[in-house]
């Protein structure tokens, strides 16, 4: 057995593992023989013979070579695969590496990839659903094994040694990016590995087959469909004579899974039962793969190396009842197709759209069904005349669909609009700009044309969306308030380039099915910006309903910027909605107690000037009215237009690393026009979507500092070495742990280097009045 093997040798330790231990050089980890009593002179001297290896266990080593093709144009091989005490093994189970595997050498949590075949192959002919979330198949015994110290690099590859509580195994994996083109029946298998050693080379020298190809017919390939979940499913595909075993999965999320081992014949049926009852509306992944099994023999047992090929289809399963449209507006007469799924539609249905009343029948509400006309051809569908009466309340309405001996419903099918659905960013930039005010409109019908990549989203929204344009000027602030109905999980994300994810000023996804969700921004520069409401779907409240309520509020601030610090003297500038006399003095301008005004000067434009003034040292903390006297004999008012606060409100790099550093102290600080310009770092589990505040600190290395903050609002409080970088925060100065006016504090914290940092009060979410300053009691302390 070996006792530890160099670091120097990984490739021949894998070699080794695949072949013989006596491919293992003098040097290399093995251990030395008796040269005390050695005569190689000695044909049959026993000490000059390699002792027999005890085997472990039947399985020590699965590995898993995947040729991953999603569409024609994007393919991919993945490699991953594990060494160890795999005696108690579930080895139907596709790939233990998409559980063991971790991607760099500090990581130690294990990294899931059920996509790739992190889930249970039941026998042939059978099916299983299961969570992959809760799926954690086996619990191999204690072994002895041979430890080749904590991490060992194997070029663009990592073997790791894991130990997990009941699992002691190696792991070899390129998970993201193996390099490689997708490999064809009958070829060969090119894999660049610069830097490091040919590792699938060592496992091809033992002769690993390759299925051929999982020709997937239908559903198509690279392609998304609709189909109704109440009904079968039938996949298709082209059967060949490799000996492969043939699986066919639906996913969803990576997380709800139907897994199914086929015989080769061309065609499974997923019965309706499991797309409706288990997985329900929404989007779902077809994935067909040929596997091919090959164990490769070990002296202490065998490895066993899969190599698998596979196609994926997308669909968008329907639900019981759909309509398109799904909506209209007062005094529209709207031509619609209605699908029945569940029932059958024939000159006994009859279709009701209103409102539910307390005796369970349906009040129109403005909304009436004038002709309803079923196709002949097909049972589940028929044409509907539907009228809009003029000055109708706009919003959801019921719908249900009644025949003979039974009746369903579908909540909020329909929808009276005031906002026409905007698909897509040609149609909002085509529309005239939304202006403050309340709407109602629909996502029914529309695409899900932006769903991931959204900079202030760790995760994707693959509802349908619909876009709008907004107008804003630099300083204004917009709250956009947006309530779906349930199964609905609402979301918003506000883009300054539109089809652009990665544009995301601001994001709303903070709550659960049927709750609203509300967006802020306040705008850094004038311009258009495209609001796109969407939705987070899952695997249990599967598709969204499609209308919704939307609320839009657009202040204007009229002091830029609307904060000073005492003792500081700052210009300003102050925009009214006409022009300001030529005039307009400094005593004309009362800009509240404790803070003088001492100058003042034309602006950019006649509704704009400047204003140079004075916060005393001792001016109490909180908001001042301003009020100005124009030349006329009525003041203008503006309440609550200047905060005096105790720490700098600098909300983006720029300001605060510009600025001289704060001292230590304690005080009342209230953000004032902040908007979120962080929207993770890399110290916490969780994102941070609520807006921020920046505080520049020059430390001394070896000066322990103390930090508290306690707001009504969910703070996070962390450090970062680089402002521009979130990637930079400290893990030991940065926490959240509690909510809503609880106490973070970070005790003790010692910089390792002098320099500049910056220390971020954070909020979790929206404050709970996004168009007033939130408050924040502060004290920073340093030895």
């Amino acid at each position: 057995m070996l006792e530890r093997l160099s670091r120097n040798c990984p490739i021949l330790l894998l070699l080794a593992l695949l072949g013989s231990w006596a491919a293992l050089p003098m040097g290399c980890g093995s251990e030395p023989a008796d040269d005390d009593d050695d005569d190689s002179t000695v044909a049959d001297d026993d000490d000059d013979s390699t002792p027999p290896v005890e085997p472990l266990a039947d399985i020590i080593g699965v590995f898993n070579l995947t040729n991953v093709v999603q569409s024609e144009s994007s393919s991919y091989i993945d490699f991953s695969g594990a060494f160890g005490s795999f005696a108690g093994i579930e080895t139907e189970t596709l790939s233990p590496a998409a559980y063991l595997g971790t991607f760099n050498y500090s990581a130690d949590a294990p990294y899931w990839r059920h996509d790739l075949g992190g889930f249970p192959i039941p026998a042939e002919g059978e099916s299983v659903i299961v969570n992959l979330f809760e799926y954690f198949p086996w619990a191999p015994a204690e072994q002895q094994w041979w430890d080749g110290g904590p991490r060992i690099g194997l070029g663009n590859f990592l073997t790791s040694r894991l130990d997990l509580e009941d699992v002691s195994a190696y792991q070899v994996d390129d998970p993201l990016s193996p390099g490689a083109a997708a490999w064809y029946s009958g070829g060969t298998l090119d894999w660049q590995n610069p830097g490091g050693a040919d590792v699938v080379a060592a496992i091809f020298e033992h002769g690993v087959a390759l299925p051929f190809a999982a020709n997937l017919l239908q559903p198509s390939p690279g392609a998304t469909g609709t189909h109704p979940a109440a009904h079968d499913l039938q996949v298709t595909w082209a059967p060949a004579l490799d000996g492969a075993s043939v699986s066919v999965a639906l996913l969803r999320n990576n997380e709800l899974a139907y897994i199914a081992s086929v015989t080769d014949s061309g065609s499974h049926t997923i019965p309706g039962a499991v797309l409706h009852d288990e997985f329900g509306p929404g989007p779902v992944e077809i994935i067909l793969s040929r596997t091919l099994g090959n164990q490769l023999e070990h002296p202490q047992g065998q490895v066993l190396v899969r190599a698998r090929e596979e196609r994926r289809a997308t669909l968008d399963l329907l639900p019981d009842v759909v309509l398109a449209p799904a909506w209209g507006e007062p005094g529209q007469t709207v031509n619609a197709v209605l699908h029945w799924y569940t029932g059958g539609l024939d000159a006994s249905t009859t279709v009701e759209i209103g409102q539910i009343n307390s005796e369970g029948g349906i009040d129109p509400d403005g909304v009436t069904v004038a002709a309803l006309v079923p196709d002949p051809n097909d049972s589940s569908r028929a044409d509907l005349q539907i009228q809009v009466g003029f000055g109708t309340t706009t919003g959801p309405r019921d719908i249900r669909i009644s025949t003979d001996g039974s009746s369903t419903t579908l909540p909020a099918g329909f929808a009276v609009l005031d906002l026409m659905p905007s698909d897509d960013c040609g149609s909002a930039t085509a529309m005239t700009a939304l202006l403050p005010g309340s709407y109602t409109s629909s996502t029914a019908g529309l695409q899900n044309s932006l769903a991931a990549g959204f900079s202030c989203l760790p995760w994707s929204l693959n509802g349908s969306d619909a876009v709008y344009r907004i107008h804003l000027e630099a300083g204004d602030t917009l709250v956009a308030s947006m309530l779906q109905p349930e199964p609905a999980d609402g979301a918003l994300v506000l883009l300054s380039a539109c089809a652009d994810p990665a544009s995301a000023v601001a994001c709303a996804d903070g709550t659960f099915s049927g709750e609203e969700e509300v967006l802020s921004h306040t705008a850094a520069s004038s311009g258009e910006y495209f609001l796109v409401v969407d939705s987070y779907v899952s695997s249990v409240n599967g598709a969204s309903s499609s209308p919704f309520t939307l609320e839009l509020v657009i202040t204007s601030h009229p002091l830029q910027p609307g904060w000073i610090v005492p003792g500081e003297s700052r210009s300003f500038t102050l925009t009214g909605e006409s022009p300001w006399s030529s005039s307009l003095a400094a005593s004309d301008i009362d800009l509240g107690s404790g803070i003088t005004s001492q100058s003042v000067a034309p602006g950019s434009s006649p509704e704009t000037v400047t204003i140079q003034a004075t916060a005393a040292a001792g001016a109490a903390l909180g908001s001042r009215d301003i009020s100005v006297n124009n030349g006329g004999a009525t003041s203008l008012e503006f309440p609550e237009a200047l905060w005096v606060t105790g720490w700098p409100v600098y909300d983006n790099c720029a300001a605060a690393s510009a600025a001289a550093p704060v001292a230590p102290g304690l005080s009342t600080g209230y953000a004032v026009q902040t908007s979120s310009s962080i929207n993770a770092v890399s110290c916490l589990p969780w994102a941070s979507p609520g807006p921020e505040v920046l505080l520049p600190l020059d430390l001394s290395a070896g000066s322990p500092i103390d930090i508290t903050v306690t707001s009504a609002e969910d703070t996070q409080l962390y450090i970062l070495s680089d402002c521009n970088l979130p990637e930079s925060c400290i893990a030991e100065a940065a926490v959240d742990d509690g909510i809503e006016g609880d106490v973070e504090f970070i005790s003790g914290w010692t910089p390792e280097t002098s320099g500049r940092y910056y220390l971020v009060i954070d909020l979790y979410a929206n404050p709970a009045d996004p168009l007033s300053a939130w408050a924040y009691d502060l004290e920073l302390s340093v030895q």
